[in-house]
């Protein structure tokens, strides 16, 4: 008899304590859905904000190519102050903010590079690697081998078109840095080439003797007479606005003169754009082949290298 309130005190603390593990069960439970809720809730709107994000990088980019496309169409004073800039240094840069986007953008003349296609015939490929790792060398890319993937020619392939598309059929595992050269913060210029320095893939593959250099034109020529270019750049005048693509060939041997004029021209009016977009922290790099013709301009190529 004196043993049953000893009974019931021990099962009445037994229930308390059961009943205050089930609380604290319940509450991690709790804790650990809202915690998922929130993590979810975080995730979402981070990827909320991110799709706005690209979304203005994608606009000011759409917009930075129109604006820039009409001006090189129809040159306004801007423009003409471009494009004496790549006549003195190669390149022009400019910036402007599009809404919330800062842009920053470095043209420079895509026609005024060596272009694979003049050799992409299966029976050149011998030739062109020569020529790449002579211009490599030339140029001190950071690749000092060139090795060429073979061609694959497909029914979308269109005559005269380039079976060249890309750097990487020119260059086995080339990392991105010896193609591109993208430093932190806005777009800079660095004393390095790279292949998009020296290299293009568009175009009918003529260079473009305004703006070329002696080296890029020696590796377009010497496979006819080394020492050409250098002999049609001597008539270059000081005004890279005047046409002096006649006068070059003048002195060009007769027997060669038809096979050098297919691989040069003169104002070719093809850009390439570096732009950077920044939101912010967040900034974006993108590479743009522009193409000037008549009153217009269209976009050759476009692509986007970092995210």
């Amino acid at each position: 008899m004196l043993d049953r309130p000893s009974q019931v005190r021990r099962t009445g603390s037994g229930e308390r304590s059961f009943a205050l593990v089930a609380t604290l069960l319940l509450l991690t439970l709790l804790i650990a859905v809202s915690a998922q809720f929130v993590t979810q809730a975080c995730v979402e709107s981070a990827s909320a904000s991110r799709r706005h994000r690209t979304l203005l990088h994608e606009l000011a980019l759409d917009s930075a190519i129109l604006r820039i496309g009409e001006q090189l169409a129809v040159p306004d004073a801007e423009a003409l102050e471009w494009t004496r800039r790549l006549d003195q240094a190669g390149s022009a840069r400019m910036e402007f903010t599009i809404g919330a986007v800062m842009v920053h953008v470095v043209l420079g003349d895509d026609a005024a590079k060596f272009n694979p296609i003049l050799f992409q015939r299966p029976d050149q490929m011998s030739v062109l690697a020569r020529k790449l790792n002579e211009l490599a060398a030339r140029k001190a890319l950071r690749v000092a081998q060139v090795s060429l993937r073979p061609l694959v020619v497909d029914s979308a392939t269109r005559a005269g078109a380039g079976l060249y598309r890309w750097f990487d059929q020119i260059l086995v595992d080339a990392e991105p840095g010896v193609l591109f050269r993208w430093p932190e913060g806005a777009l800079q210029e660095v004393d390095a080439p790279v292949w998009s320095d020296v290299a293009t893939f568009w175009g009918d593959g003529r260079v473009d003797l305004r703006r070329v250099d002696a080296d890029t034109l020696e590796t377009a020529l010497e496979d006819l007479q080394p020492g050409l270019a250098r002999s049609i750049l001597k008539a270059r005048p000081a005004d890279r606005s005047v046409n002096f693509l006649q006068t070059a060939l003048i002195d060009v041997p007769a027997e060669l003169r038809s096979a050098v004029s297919g691989r040069i021209g003169y104002d070719l009016r093809r850009y390439a754009l570096r732009i950077e977009t920044a939101v912010d922290s967040d900034r974006r790099q993108w590479y743009v082949v522009l193409q000037a013709e008549g009153q217009s301009a269209r976009v050759l190529h476009r692509n986007q290298l970092t995210w």
